[in-house]
């Protein structure tokens, strides 16, 4: 493995992190902005309800 492949392998994780994180933070802000929205008072649900 070259310095280059090391490199590029780090980045690509950074990379991957960021998507993950980015995904987080946006179901976590839809979530609040859900609950904010709901006409039951604004209670956050973190489960989904039964079927």
């Amino acid at each position: 493995m070259t310095c280059v492949d090391a490199f590029l392998g780090l980045l690509l994780a950074g990379v991957a992190a960021d998507i993950v994180d980015l995904s987080v933070l946006q179901t976590a802000a839809v979530a609040v902005w859900r609950g904010a929205t709901a006409p039951d008072g604004g209670q956050v649900r973190l489960r989904a309800p039964a079927p």
